[in-house]
């Protein structure tokens, strides 16, 4: 007996119930079956798309703002150069000063010039943060620039070790 005449007699076997029972159940099947592996993780990743689109946007307006500041920054100082630098201080000088106060004092292990503009400092156990504001501080109010930088990972969470080569721009 070939399977459709076997399902054709189990079927009239079944008594009407059962039939409308399996027959709605196969419908609802039919359509929940759709909805579960299409429709649904469709709107989902839609969802997360638009989710991820704001935060882009949000980023986009952010940096704009922050552009427009910087952009009000330089125009206010267009040398970016502090009056330590205007007043004749020597990198060297700047370097050592900045680097041996505040949050780095104790962690500059040497400082060594290399010709008039440029300085290599050497830095170990220092905290990371505070390592990158006072990199900033020397670009944005005294006009250095960093041309290299290598940063090694301390034992210690949030402690590096870093060899840095500082130019005065300009």
């Amino acid at each position: 007996m070939t399977y459709q005449a076997r399902f054709k007699v189990w079927w009239q076997d079944l008594s009407q119930r059962e039939q409308r029972i399996l027959l709605l159940g196969a419908l609802s099947l039919a359509l929940f079956l759709p909805y579960a592996t299409m429709w649904q993780p469709l709107q989902s990743r839609l969802h997360h798309v638009h989710e991820r689109l704001e935060r882009q946007q949000a980023d986009i307006l952010w940096m704009q703002q922050t552009a427009q500041e910087i952009k009000a920054l330089r125009g206010s100082n267009p040398t970016h150069q502090s009056a330590t630098a205007a007043s004749g201080q020597s990198l060297l000088g700047l370097i050592d000063s900045t680097a041996r106060t505040g949050a780095l004092a104790g962690t500059v292990r040497r400082i060594q010039p290399e010709g008039q503009n440029t300085v290599r400092a050497w830095l170990e156990n220092v905290p990371f943060d505070d390592l990158l504001h006072w990199l900033a501080l020397l670009q944005q109010q005294h006009g250095v620039r960093i041309t290299g930088v290598v940063i090694d990972r301390q034992n210690e969470a949030g402690l590096v070790s870093a060899r840095i080569a500082l130019e005065r721009a300009g």
